[in-house]
């Protein structure tokens, strides 16, 4: 067993050719579970079988082994999903590093990518000059989802003027399913409305605002471990979605306790957490807040007062709440989907005044 330890770069410019020499890689996957992958790959002349776990923290575990080449073309021709990875990689030494540059081909065709395996996984590096912005963390850039949605899907979707550059793979279809398993009797509160609308209008609210993947995946799971399994179900989805995933859905949690401690308690406390979050779990809290507050303004104008028996905390604490929430998300940066969840809650409060306003008519 191996320990694979990497980061992965979009390059900027020519400045890496003429400086290693090319060797042509053909790849396919027998398997392609997420976070786990079988791999078929011939290198040159050389056969090999690989089989990756779960990346955590720019690291996976890993096992590799060589096969009769013979083996491998007929694996690659008639078992692998097609199309099949194909590409030019070559090796380029920089100091006591060396960098990958993987040219493709196909249905890959323009996209070049450059990797660096590391001793440790919290190493500084300095970066050469033809390496541009990083994407270790953006599932698009894995080999096997280049299988399922190869950059040429991309580059079509710009050029008929698509919004959004980022191609949803089979991860995503698996958190739909999962977060749909996980709330399958869970109703909107004061409603029969399925509990997965909200996730899923979560979903979408991040989408719309420049998530990749792996936040569109939280925002699916990102109520999961507070209602349904605590800790044990943060575990699962660190096994099946990655470590990244797992910190998102757990910054967007205010307990994993059962019993739940008290309301006001809890809140506070995930108040005073918010200034602690990475900016890619905010994305996710924010939409979170937004799609919760929409669907509270809009049951206000239809209940009334009534709607407040629905909430813990009732009508003072969750006004209390959702003012302090949107404060300290505009402290941590301001953009439209936080301006848009302070004018929701203005327009909430705004309400509560005009009822208060006409009862004392």
């Amino acid at each position: 067993m191996g320990t694979e330890i990497e980061r992965k770069f979009l390059t900027v410019g020519d400045g890496w050719r003429g400086r290693g020499e090319g060797v042509r890689y053909r790849q396919g996957y027998l398997s392609a579970a997420p976070g786990r992958s079988v791999r078929v790959r011939m290198e040159g002349e050389r056969a090999k079988l690989n089989v990756k776990g779960p990346r955590k923290n720019h690291t996976n575990v890993e096992y590799e082994y060589d096969i009769p080449a013979e083996d491998a073309e007929h694996m690659l021709a008639e078992l692998c999903e097609q199309p099949i990875i194909d590409k030019t990689r070559y090796r380029v030494p920089i100091g006591d590093l060396v960098w990958e540059i993987d040219e493709f081909h196909g249905e890959n065709d323009e996209l070049i990518v450059a990797e660096v395996e590391l001793d440790s996984a919290d190493r500084e590096i300095e970066l050469p000059e033809f390496i541009g912005s990083e994407v270790s963390h953006d599932p698009r850039y894995l080999n096997v989802n280049l299988c399922h949605r190869p950059y040429r899907v991309w580059k079509e979707r710009a050029a008929a003027g698509g919004a959004h550059s980022t191609a949803l793979s089979h991860k995503f279809e698996e958190a739909l399913v999962y977060a749909n398993r996980l709330h399958a009797w869970h109703k909107r509160k004061g409603s029969e409305i399925p509990y997965v609308s909200h996730l899923v209008g979560v979903a979408s609210l991040v989408f719309e605002h420049g998530g990749d993947e792996e936040q569109v995946i939280a925002a699916l799971l990102h109520d999961a471990v507070e209602d349904q399994g605590g800790r044990k179900t943060l575990d699962s989805i660190e096994r099946r979605f990655g470590d990244r995933v797992a910190r998102m859905v757990e910054a967007c949690t205010d307990t994993d306790q059962e019993p739940k401690p008290p309301w006001r308690e809890r809140k506070e406390a995930y108040l005073a957490d918010i200034a602690k979050k990475d900016d890619g779990a905010l994305l996710v809290v924010s939409a979170d807040k937004l799609h919760n507050a929409r669907a509270i303004l809009a049951d206000y104008r239809m209940d009334g007062e009534s709607l407040w028996e629905r909430f813990s905390g009732e009508r003072d604490g969750q006004l209390w709440f959702y003012r302090a929430v949107t404060s300290e998300l505009r402290e941590r940066g301001d953009n439209e989907l936080v301006r848009e969840l302070d004018r929701t809650v203005t327009a909430i409060e705004e309400l509560a005044e005009a009822c208060d306003a006409a009862a004392l008519e």
